[in-house]
């Protein structure tokens, strides 16, 4: 009885705080999604002008300096195109849509926009911004999260009036958080020859964590 007593008492001095790290870094890669469309009524035909226009980008973007490896589809399809006039639908042919990947460092990705789209390109599908390596600043993010629930731990037991023990009952971490820049919309159309300028901004490393300490009261 009176060890499930000092049991229950141990378990009521206790702090529970939450910590969280936050770590602002530049992205270093840059996933680019781009390619063809063409419609056309006859199927094969729509094929036969896309595969052309897709082989006269990757040659483009091959030129530049972009290694093949970091190339790669994305997607492929072939839908019907439709049109309804008065209320009935009517078949106006086949759309054929050829989409790259492209793998590249952030300082690339104008250029490679701009490559593409002057050999053909019609679609941009998406600009992500990534990191290739994100484990150092989650590490540098977990340490500020675990600095962080010491902190408040301590903020509360000095305005409780009681004393803190160095060392933490546990740490638990919990699902960490990776944020990307804002996305844009790019536009096919350009007003100069200078190349499209595409700013990455910074991205956003978080980490969080639950944290116990046990306090004592002063003697």
């Amino acid at each position: 009885m009176q060890e499930n007593a000092q049991k229950r008492m141990t378990e009521q001095y206790v702090i529970s705080v939450t910590g969280e790290g936050s770590v602002s870094i530049l992205p270093d890669k840059v996933n680019v999604v781009l390619g063809v469309r063409t419609d056309n009524q006859i199927v094969q035909t729509a094929q036969a002008e896309n595969a052309a226009a897709m082989q006269l980008v990757i040659n483009a973007l091959l030129q530049v300096g972009i290694q093949r490896g970091n190339i790669q589809t994305a997607d492929y399809r072939i839908d019907p195109i439709y049109s309804y006039e008065d209320g009935e639908q009517l078949f106006k042919g086949y759309r054929v849509i050829h989409l790259l990947r492209i793998n590249i460092n952030p300082e690339l990705a104008g250029l490679a926009v701009d490559t593409a789209v002057q050999q053909g390109a019609n679609e941009i599908s998406s600009i992500q911004f990534t990191l290739s390596d994100s484990r150092p600043a989650q590490l540098q993010a977990l340490s500020l999260a675990v600095s962080n629930a010491r902190q408040k731990a301590e903020v509360i037991a000095r305005v409780m009036g009681v004393s803190l023990y160095q060392i933490p009952l546990s740490v638990n971490e919990k699902p960490s958080e990776q944020t990307s820049p804002i996305p844009f919309i790019a536009s096919l159309e350009k007003s100069s020859d200078a190349t499209t300028p595409l700013e990455p901004g910074k991205m956003e490393v978080k980490a969080f964590v639950d944290a116990r300490y046990k306090y004592v009261y002063p003697n």
